[in-house]
């Protein structure tokens, strides 16, 4: 597995226990020299002990929520059918952090970030703000308040968030009350190597 694909395979959100299995499964197969792994649905259906039927189902869930992307054969009318080459090659979404349900939960994704982004000063240093999301609330759901999370590329980015988050809270709030409440929980995924995680 590279390190890009194991830095962030327990990192993401938004994805059942057997979406993650897969996900991370998936991931192992990545590497520098084979961006593009092809394992068929028969070996992934094997690693984890279920049906080809289920594992499709499992790899269309990823597709959908633009986790990977499948590339080359078969034909795309086809892509989860019964052959054995169901699954050619797929592509891991380095950009993509949390699951795509749809593209007002984007938007409303995208300005929620918008308001992390213009709390930093400068510009460029906003960048390292990667994306937000906010998580959604589940039926049995025991949260008082809603809960954000924020990808951040640097150390520097964390320290300033941690000491901010009041301010970003509060703006958060007067922007996107219809949407984030009050008092929203703020949370920190970090995208960046850990001084112990070998390269």
């Amino acid at each position: 597995m590279s390190f890009e694909a194991r830095k962030r395979a327990n990192k993401i959100r938004g994805l059942t226990i057997a979406q993650r299995s897969f996900y991370k499964r998936l991931s192992e197969f990545h590497n520098a020299k084979n961006p593009h792994p092809f394992p068929g649905t028969k070996r992934l259906a094997y690693d984890h002990e279920c049906s080809r039927s289920y594992a499709r189902d499992v790899l269309r869930a990823l597709v959908a929520k633009k986790f990977i992307t499948v590339r080359g054969r078969p034909r795309p009318e086809n892509l989860f059918g019964e052959g054995d080459d169901d699954l050619r090659a797929f592509e891991i979404d380095f950009n993509r952090w949390f699951a795509y349900s749809d593209e007002d939960a984007e938007r409303l994704n995208k300005r929620i970030l918008g308001v992390f982004r213009r709390a930093v000063p400068n510009p460029q240093l906003a960048q390292g703000f990667l994306a937000a999301w906010l998580e959604p609330r589940r039926s049995r759901s025991k949260w008082k308040h809603k809960r954000i999370f924020i990808v951040v590329d640097s150390k520097s980015h964390r320290r300033f968030l941690t000491t901010h988050i009041p301010e970003i809270r509060t703006q958060l709030s007067e922007e996107l009350r219809d949407a984030v409440g009050e008092n929203p929980g703020i949370y920190i995924i970090e995208a960046f190597a850990k001084p112990e995680d070998p390269e």
